[in-house]
């Protein structure tokens, strides 16, 4: 959000303009969430363009076989990566690499070729059977975040999304942090 202050700033602007503030007490149904199309399209691109676990599985090929016209042989170890595939021009065109919510307002598949172009929550019967429930959890943190708060780049100088030190393990993170100012924005 730091990086994208337009992107920040109309998210906020829905959010304050369709939920109630946080200090009216009253509830957010989950619908109340599914109806908010920018905070959805923002979250599913921050999802697909950050996947938070960017190795997501480990394979053994159990016979013999081929991917795509390639031998696998059995024993074989393959890996998928949604960080790699969730930013291939190929499945999602050439603005793959470029965080734009939009592509979710312009169709609701992000404009991806198959549903095996996101692979943040896998797909088949080894997919998230969490993902609806982390999706919405999402949005509604998001939602709650940016409806209150503006997030900049505590120094800019320091931060240029292609040379971003990734740490590894499981979850992706920023190795370094990214440190933050956070300005809470009156009248909601």
């Amino acid at each position: 959000m730091c990086l994208h202050p337009k992107v920040q700033l109309r998210l906020r602007q829905e959010i304050r303009e369709h939920l109630p503030s946080p200090e009216s007490g009253a509830d957010v149904t989950a619908a109340e969430i599914e109806r908010l199309p920018y905070l959805n399209a923002v979250s599913s691109e921050i999802l697909r363009y950050f996947p938070p676990v960017p190795l997501a599985a480990q394979r053994e090929a159990i016979k013999d076989t081929t991917v795509l016209g390639h031998v696998i042989p059995k024993g074989t170890h393959i890996y998928v990566f949604p960080w790699a595939t969730n930013h291939d021009q190929a499945l999602w065109g050439p603005d793959a690499s470029v965080f734009d919510p939009e592509r979710w307002i312009k169709d609701p598949s992000g404009g991806k070729v198959s549903n095996f172009a996101d692979l943040t929550f896998i797909h088949g019967p080894r997919g998230c059977i969490g993902e609806r429930f982390a999706r919405g959890e999402f949005a509604s943190l998001l939602g709650a975040c940016v409806g209150r708060f503006e997030f900049t780049l505590a120094d800019e100088s320091l931060y240029e999304e292609s040379k971003v030190p990734i740490k590894g393990g499981v979850v992706s993170k920023m190795r370094d942090g990214c440190w933050t100012r956070v300005k809470q924005v009156p009248g909601w």
